[in-house]
């Protein structure tokens, strides 16, 4: 499953170059994927704030 973290890291996030995928869970009721942010920090969706 560890090789398929990067070609899933392309597919399901293409233009999010500051995301990396930590890990994928299969089972048959749910695709889990933990993923997290690799800036410092981001703007707030809501005020613009850093």
């Amino acid at each position: 499953m560890e090789e398929m973290v990067p070609q899933l890291e392309k597919l399901l996030f293409p233009s999010i170059a500051d995301v990396t995928v930590l890990s994928v869970e299969v089972s048959n009721e749910a695709t889990r994927i933990e993923a997290r942010c690799t800036m410092a920090g981001a703007d707030c969706s809501g005020c613009g704030s850093w």
